[in-house]
């Protein structure tokens, strides 16, 4: 749990602020899909990639006070709390054997800047190429299940390409455990 903490407010903390539930599922799920070491586990629901684990994180570290939840209408966005920057600091000066300080800023800005339909379809695409479909199919698949944005299919399309070719991957994976 310590670990995948830490790996939460070191995310919020390079976003800065993160608008959206939807948006933070779709933003641990595409790092993740990149090869960054969060340990949730994400199925697919109606938005696409979604972790009801991650959402329990979040809420814990919310009534934790690490985290800042507001509401406004509809949407939520999550913050660092005074008390979460203090804890990080913490995790971070002691160390931990999967340090977070590698996770590149500019990745997390550039994903968190998207448009939260845009990331849906991102990471719907991601998890059918997660899932084993080949080139075709993810794409017919993902138009049978996001027909409502298919507008974006070329640009997330290409996105996806790119951000899989950028070698962003610098930690070991959470299963290897420290050396003795």
């Amino acid at each position: 749990m310590i670990q995948s903490w830490h790996r939460l407010l070191t995310l919020i903390k390079l976003a800065g602020k993160i608008h959206g539930r939807k948006r933070l599922q779709k933003l641990v799920y595409i790092l993740q899909s990149l090869g960054y070491a969060f340990p949730e586990e994400f199925s697919y629901y109606l938005y696409g990639p979604y972790s009801p684990e991650l959402q329990f994180e979040v809420k814990a570290m919310v009534d934790k006070g690490l985290i800042q939840e507001n509401r406004d209408g509809d949407i939520y966005s999550y913050s660092l709390t005074e008390n979460g920057e203090e804890v990080l600091n913490l995790l971070n000066s002691q160390q931990q054997p999967y340090s977070w300080e590698n996770l590149p800023e500019a990745l997390v800005k550039e994903v968190v800047e998207q448009d939260s339909q845009f990331l849906e379809l991102v990471s719907t695409i991601m998890y059918l190429q997660n899932m084993g479909y080949e080139n075709t199919e993810v794409i017919d698949k993902a138009k049978a299940l996001k027909p409502h944005l298919c507008r974006y299919m070329d640009e997330a399309l290409a996105w996806v390409t790119a951000l899989r070719q950028r070698n962003y991957y610098t930690l070991p994976p959470i299963s290897s455990p420290p050396s003795p």
